[in-house]
């Protein structure tokens, strides 16, 4: 896993939990914060990590993580 990948990772959960914290106590911004966190790691997270997988020849572990995902 590249840097990139890492501070991608790290990004995406970063705002989810303050998405979820945002929630916690009812203020305005929460749902968007929350999604906009799903959906990096989930459109540009995941994606990249089982591409760089297929790219270095680990087949079996790319489509073991495509499952986990689903």
């Amino acid at each position: 896993m590249t840097k990139t990948h890492s501070k991608i990772g790290i990004i995406s959960a970063i705002i989810i939990f303050i998405g979820c914290i945002f929630k916690a106590f009812h203020l305005k911004g929460a749902l968007a914060l929350f999604l906009a966190g799903n959906l990096s790691f989930s459109i540009v997270f995941i994606p990249a990590i089982i591409y760089n997988l297929l790219n270095k020849g680990k087949i079996f572990n790319s489509i073991c993580c495509f499952f986990l995902v689903q």
